[in-house]
Parts: structure tokens; sequence; C-alpha cells
């Protein structure tokens, strides 16, 4: 079954109401992985990087819309985003007993509003697994 949810930041008008609620449909990929992982439907995401299995890569359809997938869906493509990347990491981490989560921030320019998601680990920290996988960010060196 595909479900396929709304998030108008028009709606919102606010960057961080925005984020809040993008946070919560990510918890439920995170939800979705924990199980694909417990069914050995998928490895860990730095394990399925190693392997070739998943790269990452932005969505085609970046600026139109944006699509929040599982880890099965990033591994029978090939590739996934930031969004997709880390609900597969923070799920590996609960698995694990860690209590990870997720952070989303936020840059504006006079275009639009870029979003990007890392993981957040329990002592406050941040892994940013998108990068590690590939991700090159503007203006960063």
């Amino acid at each position: 079954m595909l479900i396929v949810v709304n998030i108008d930041p028009q709606v919102f008008g606010d960057p961080l109401a925005t984020a809040t609620v993008a946070r919560g449909f990510l918890l439920g990929v995170v939800l979705q992985n924990r199980a694909l992982l417990r069914m050995k439907l998928v490895p860990p995401v730095y394990k399925a990087f190693l392997a070739g299995q998943v790269q990452f890569r932005n969505e085609p359809w970046a600026g139109k819309y944006e699509e929040f997938a599982d880890a099965l869906t990033c591994m029978k493509r090939g590739w996934a985003d930031c969004d997709d990347l880390v609900p597969w990491r923070v799920a590996e981490l609960q698995e694990q007993g860690i209590k990870a989560g997720i952070k989303i921030y936020w840059r504006e320019s006079a275009e639009r509003i870029t979003y990007h998601v890392e993981t957040r680990l329990p002592d406050g920290s941040v892994e940013d697994v998108a990068a590690y996988l590939g991700m090159v960010r503007k203006g960063v060196a």
C-alpha cells in the first residue's frame, strides 16, 4: 500500500512548524525501517553503501515535491536522499538500544527554503549520513 500525505508549507507559514510535522512523518518511516531491519530485508545503511547497494542522490523531482522513502524502497532503486537515509540510520540505532532521533533544519534564500535532515545522537551531537554518502553542500568545502 502506498500512502501519500501532504504538508503544505503555505498553510503553516513557518519553517519550524513545517519541520515539526515532517519529523512526525519521518518517525513513521523509522518504525517501518525498524521492522524491515528485524525481518532482515535490509542491511544497516552504511553496510549497504559500502557494498554498493545504495548511494546518495538528490531526488529527480527535488523542488517539486518531497518523498520520504523506506529503506527497502531505497535498496530497490539504489539511491536515497537525506530524508530517506536518516530514518534508516535512526531505525538501526534504535534497534541497538540507542535513543537516536531526527534533526531537521532549514536555510532560507530569496528563492526558497531548503530543508536538511540529520541523525541526532543521545549526547546531542549529529551524524550527517547524507554527507558521508556523498552529498555536496553548496558553499561548504
